[in-house]
């Protein structure tokens, strides 16, 4: 496995504050690309998923999709969750959530549980296969950004030869964390998935970062299933229109096959 960039990791993402079951500790590891001092979305929408994960399984329902508001800039810093049931039934239920920081409402997300599909029901697939695993790698490149924080944390594999965060996409990548979601809780695979689908537009990089100022408004994931062990692929392409909007959608793997779509979409402006 390639070493971090950073002399020492944090033991995880976020830390449980004793006494409170709904604030956590945020560690630098959350820190996103941009910023030391603001998170990348992965951690903190997949803490807030598992938040509404425990609500579904109080119903015998599991999540299906989750879609992400992001409010603004979630900080390192302590985190509150709350949830509440839109709607429930025997059969689906309407979730919400919302994280905060520092008095403000950082991440809203909207989600659907669902009761799980007969174990005869039909197997539909029309996605194109993940290229498989690569061997370790040495860190191939993110110019520009703060990688000591959530970039450093995962471990990343392109399949293609010469291919990074640097090159012009659209393009596929594996990854895996380094450290768990919460220390001294074992990560589930609906976190590991939220972990990383955040990064999808990053895999499909083909609006240029550094000629444009380009950052995802949302996430919305919708679970086929839910991936298996702890290697996540994500195939990832653009969408892009002058005087429009844009948008980038990607799928989620694990070494049998896909298991869920990712679709964000882009504010594209001049920096």
């Amino acid at each position: 496995m390639a070493e971090p960039m950073i002399d020492e990791l944090p033991g995880s993402f976020f830390i449980p504050v004793a006494g409170d079951d709904d604030t956590f500790d945020s560690t630098p590891a959350t820190a996103g690309p941009w910023s030391a001092q603001a998170q990348h979305g992965g951690p903190p929408s997949a803490l807030l998923t598992r938040a509404l994960d425990r609500v579904a399984g109080e119903h015998g329902l599991r999540l299906a999709r989750v879609t992400v508001e992001l409010a603004g800039p979630v900080p390192v810093a302590p985190v509150r969750l709350s949830t509440r049931v839109v709607k429930a039934g025997s059969r689906t239920a309407i979730l919400e959530g919302t994280l905060s920081s520092g008095g403000k409402d950082r991440m809203h997300m909207r989600a659907w549980a669902i009761r799980e599909s007969p174990a005869d029901s039909p197997r539909i697939d029309h996605e194109q296969p993940m290229p498989p695993l690569p061997g370790p790698q040495e860190f191939r490149g993110m110019s520009k950004a703060h990688v000591d924080g959530y970039v450093s944390a995962m471990e990343w594999r392109f399949p293609a030869a010469g291919s990074s965060f640097d090159s012009l996409g659209p393009d596929c990548v594996w990854a895996r964390q380094r450290v768990p979601l919460l220390a001294g809780v074992p990560d589930e695979p609906v976190t590991r998935a939220l972990v990383v689908a955040d990064s999808n537009w990053a895999a499909a990089f083909e609006l240029d970062r550094h000629e444009l100022f380009v950052v995802n408004v949302d996430l919305t994931v919708t679970f086929a299933r839910w991936p298996r062990g702890e290697w996540i692929g994500l195939r990832s392409r653009t969408r892009a229109e002058p005087s429009g909007t844009a948008y980038a959608v990607g799928t989620l793997y694990d070494t049998a096959g896909p298991c869920a779509l990712v679709t964000q979409s882009l504010l594209v402006a001049d920096r």
